[in-house]
């Protein structure tokens, strides 16, 4: 299992390495989603190639590098998600409503284009490796192998025992607040499980299939949430200062908070069995 996570880890190393030389100009929303998710993945892995290789110190100082490259990205795709929630949630075309709320989009390339110099000139300056010349492929001792899984274990249990936690807040109080924490613990269990299941594809597959389900309902309430707040800020609401529009914007407001609301009321009685299942069974 141990050279699977080494391999696997190579692999989407240099993956990530070559995405982030080729910053530059206009990246997709999709291909800015993927990079920070690739990421989170490699961060995950090298937690626990820190254990069995004989430069942890290297791996440590890596691990924080791509850490700022994930940072430096979550600005745009937060403006890229807001931009996705905001047009799909536009009135129908040649509504009278449209032609005010359309604007945004001008707002939204500029932006984007700020956006895009400020984070990519931030990642320029980060000096990523090619290669990883520290990590060893060879066979492991038994006292680095049981280590390995010890801590493996150790971080899992942790991390389920903090989304069990998340989720019992949650269910007392089911506001925004409280579904955030427990969204962000149950994604890093999820990583953890990917990394124990990396052999087993079909398994992990089958296992992980309820996590994203859950992901991506709170991920949708979070994005409403997200632009939300972004709409309520001075700058935007001073695009919408004529009567008409600033009407049409306050119902769009409106609009997304009610549906905020109405996720959040479902979420819980949605989804509690299969989060008990999930928080219950042992991996």
């Amino acid at each position: 299992m141990t050279k699977g996570i080494i391999k696997q880890f190579q692999k989407q190393y240099l993956n990530f390495f070559k995405r982030v030389k080729t910053l530059q100009g206009k990246i997709s929303p999709d291909k800015i989603h993927d990079l920070r998710v690739l990421s989170r993945r490699l961060r995950a892995s090298i937690s626990f190639l820190q254990i069995i290789q004989t430069h942890p110190k290297k791996l440590k100082s890596l691990r924080s590098k791509i850490k700022k490259i994930t940072r430096d990205l979550s600005s745009i795709r937060s403006h890229d998600v807001n931009e996705e929630v905001f047009r799909q949630r536009l009135p129908p075309r040649h509504s009278a409503e449209r032609k005010y709320l359309k604007g945004m989009f001008s707002f939204f390339e500029k932006e984007r284009k700020y956006l895009e110099k400020k984070s990519f000139k931030k990642i320029s300056k980060i000096s990523l490796p090619e290669k990883i010349s520290t990590l060893q492929n060879k066979k492991l001792s038994k006292n680095k192998l049981e280590a390995y899984f010890s801590d493996l274990e150790l971080q899992m249990k942790k991390a389920k025992r903090d989304a069990q936690q998340s989720w019992n807040l949650y269910r007392k109080n089911e506001n925004l607040n409280a579904l955030h924490p427990f969204r962000i613990s149950l994604k890093k269990y999820r990583y953890l499980v990917e990394i124990k299941y990396l052999d087993e594809k079909k398994q992990k597959e089958t296992i992980l299939k309820p996590f994203k389900k859950l992901q991506d309902q709170m991920g949708g309430i979070h994005d409403l949430d997200v632009l939300h707040q972004y709409l309520s800020n001075k700058t935007i609401s001073k695009e919408f200062s004529k009567p008409i529009a600033k009407q049409v914007y306050q119902g769009f407001l409106m609009k997304l908070k009610n549906e905020i609301q109405r996720r959040l009321k479902n979420f819980r009685p949605q989804n509690q069995p299969q989060i008990q299942k999930i928080l219950e069974k042992s991996l």
